[in-house]
């Protein structure tokens, strides 16, 4: 254990040294975690507490504590993937630390508990407003506080060992280790199936939930909703009846039991780890090169001059797909995060009816194409292509310097490569509402060129920042997504930016009583001027953009 602690004490200050640095960082980054935490009891806060309102009224308030617990585990086990490959087979420090006399239990084990540490800071948005409110509304005593700070710190273990043990024994077998490349676009591609298998099977087996049976679950035993809720992760049942019932000795029993099976799930975890985790992971750092013979009339198509604009926006595109670490943090879990919020906000009972009926009535089409905007706007500015541009470049950002360049090419060149990214997402969703929802095609390319917009500048604000802070003497590429305050300042200024749309989009429709198509020019053109004062300040400001990249 001690081997275990040690280890993860060092890929602890790989990943986070820098937020120690200075009394400056830790202020700032202090700072940003209490803004967006803010912001989580703005949304999940208020939303607690209209919900614990309509249960009380059935005594049946304990139920949200377990949508909340459940939901979160859900949430953690879902957004968990592209995490655990990158931290377990895709960082550069398993060559370093294969060698060592240490265990492959012991290795995992401590990646293991630096993923379970992101999670922690992920899940308090939404986990940390629920149990306040609830214990604010039920007028809980210090003993419950106590309880809830225990189960905050163990109800990601169990979510988190499923989605370990499920890619550790996929990594084994699958025999992906030949091919480093292969191996992540078929991983890759697996992640993104079974988000939406999880989805679609979770809507699909509540879509016969009528409004009759909705009422006889909150008038039921004083339980039974709460099982309802908890169905799909049931040991979050013990922590929301343990928290519940803080001040009883079966409230302490429940957390206990909780706990225990929380361990157990982790000793197996370590046990399968020692058994597939070195088989699986050897191999994973080289790669199979292909001899292929090029002839003249090829070399010449191959080495013809280009645009440097368009050849930079090559090289970007190609360092994305071809780096694990990058197509899986900026590339899958920019589309696996969109999937996992459309199906739990847009589809309600296994359809999404209400969807296509609000779009086809004219009197709300211009609202719903102001909220379809500004969530595409939000959900696809998660995407950190562009948080990362400047710093995936690493140690060869110097080369920059050298190169016949301008920096308003390098700088542009970024930002249309990330927003090409989000784009293609974009397009995706398009086609599938369009193709599979059955969409008005005329709504679908309002929202569609609204985004474009939208995305351009999001993406031209999130390369900024990068270029501002920017960390290119990384040695580990999982740094660069969750050792920096760049992404959370990001989202935060993405939340400004659509609150702000939300206002616009609210007074066109309740004040202007605007339609579709007014509200599609108010907004276009209220973007588009941004837009254009934002380039112009990256053109005028390029060269000092680029010399602030150390």
């Amino acid at each position: 254990m001690h081997k275990i602690w040690r280890l993860t004490n060092v890929l602890l200050k790989m990943s986070y040294a820098e937020w120690f640095a200075s009394k400056k960082k830790v202020a700032l980054y202090l700072f940003s975690y209490v803004m967006l935490l803010g912001v989580g009891f703005i949304f999940f806060g208020t939303m607690s507490y209209g919900v614990y309102g309509v249960f009380a009224q059935y005594g049946q308030q304990k139920a949200l504590l377990g949508i909340g617990l459940a939901v979160a585990s859900i949430w953690v086990f879902l957004t968990s993937v592209t995490s655990v490959l990158t931290v377990f087979y895709y960082e550069d420090d398993i060559e370093n630390l294969l060698p060592l006399p240490l265990q492959p239990s012991q290795i995992v084990t401590a990646k293991f508990l630096t993923v379970l540490l992101t999670q922690y800071v992920l899940s308090s948005f939404f986990v940390i407003p629920i149990l306040v409110i609830y214990g604010v509304l039920s007028g809980a005593g210090i003993v419950y506080y106590l309880y809830s700070v225990v189960i905050y710190a163990t109800f990601p273990i169990i979510p988190l060992v499923l989605i370990s043990l499920l890619l550790m024994v996929l990594m084994r077998f699958t025999n992906l280790s030949k091919n480093k490349d292969r191996g992540r676009l078929i991983v890759g591609l697996f992640s993104i199936l079974f988000v939406v298998g999880i989805n679609v099977f979770m809507q699909w087996n509540n879509r016969s939930a009528s409004q009759e049976q909705v009422e006889n679950l909150l008038t039921g035993g004083s339980g039974e909703i709460l099982v309802s809720m908890t169905t799909y992760f049931p040991t979050t049942y013990f922590a929301a009846t343990g928290l519940s019932q803080y001040n009883t000795a079966m409230g302490l029993l429940y957390v206990l039991i909780f706990i225990v099976i929380s361990m157990m799930a982790f000793i197996l975890f370590y046990v399968t780890a020692q058994t597939y985790y070195l088989k699986g992971v050897i191999g994973l750092s080289g790669g199979v090169a292909k001899r292929k013979k090029v002839g003249t009339a090829a070399y010449e198509k191959q080495v013809k001059q280009t645009s440097k604009w368009l050849t930079y926006v090559k090289k970007e595109l190609r360092m994305l797909m071809r780096t694990p670490a990058f197509f899986l943090n900026c590339v899958i879990q920019g589309l696996t995060t969109p999937i996992i919020f459309f199906f739990a906000f847009f589809q309600q009972n296994g359809s999404i009816e209400w969807m296509k009926r609000i779009v086809t009535n004219p009197d709300q089409a211009g609202l719903a194409l102001g909220v379809a905007f500004c969530a595409g706007m939000f959900l696809l500015s998660s995407n950190m292509t562009a948080t990362t541009s400047f710093s995936r470049d690493g140690s060869s950002w110097f080369v920059n310097r050298y190169l016949p360049i301008a920096p308003q090419t390098i700088l542009f060149a970024k930002i249309f490569a990330s927003w090409l990214v989000s784009v293609s997402i974009l397009a995706l969703f398009g086609i599938v509402m369009v193709a599979l929802v059955k969409v008005s095609l005329l709504f679908v390319t309002l929202w569609f060129v609204l985004c474009l917009n939208g995305l351009w500048l999001t993406n031209m604000i999130g390369v900024r920042w990068d270029a501002k802070t920017a960390d290119v003497h990384w040695e580990n590429e999982q740094k660069l997504f969750k050792g920096r305050y760049t992404l959370l300042w990001n989202l935060l200024v993405n939340f400004l930016i659509a609150a702000a749309t939300v206002g616009i989009v609210l007074v066109l429709y309740f004040i202007l009583h605007a339609g579709i198509w007014m509200t599609f020019f108010v907004l276009l053109f209220v973007y588009g001027i941004v837009n254009v004062i934002i380039v112009r300040a990256l053109q005028v400001d390029a060269e000092n953009i680029l010399d602030n990249v150390q």
